[in-house]
């Protein structure tokens, strides 16, 4: 009864779970304690955790060794963080090449097939992204001239003359 009344003050998520037993020394000490007999009680006070989370943990060393997180939900990553590393630098070398291009080049070094728009993604993770450039028709050397000229005749008109013409 003492036990029960004690540990309903203490509120405990996984999270802190987790970073309470971060660790290895400490996850490692939890697993040998579990091993070693030592009472769910005992361990709960010593760690802090309430005696729920020390037997899910308990049973989750049993089953797999550790008390690591269990992998996640969703789908799984398209590619590695080698693969990543590879797409940032390809793209950094080429900085005009499109994320089609890239693609191309990733699965001709490695093998893996992604899309177009996973590559767009891991470039942005790594702080690239497309850039357009300004709509601006590069100047001939003839037009430099002309227009130089043109602002020189021009450059005293007020502002009544440019509303003239």
């Amino acid at each position: 009864m003492t036990h029960s009344v004690w540990y309903e003050d203490l509120s405990v998520d996984w999270l802190f779970v987790r970073l309470t037993l971060q660790s290895e020394a400490t996850c490692g000490e939890f697993g040998r304690r579990l091993e070693a007999g030592q009472s769910q009680v005992q361990i709960c006070r010593e760690f802090n955790l309430t005696p729920s989370v020390v037997c899910n943990l308990g049973k989750q060393f049993q089953d797999t060794g550790s008390i690591d997180r269990k992998p996640r939900q969703g789908h799984p990553r398209a590619t590695t963080a080698t693969e990543d590393r590879y797409l940032s630098i390809i793209a950094r070398r080429n900085r005009g090449a499109t994320a089609s291009q890239l693609f191309r080049d990733l699965y001709a070094a490695t093998g893996t097939r992604v899309s177009r728009v996973t590559v767009s993604k891991r470039l942005h993770d790594t702080g690239l992204f497309a850039r357009r450039p300004a709509v601006c028709v590069p100047l001939t050397s003839t037009n430099r001239r002309v227009r130089l000229a043109w602002c020189r005749e021009h450059r005293d008109w007020s502002m009544d003359d440019r509303s003239l013409h």
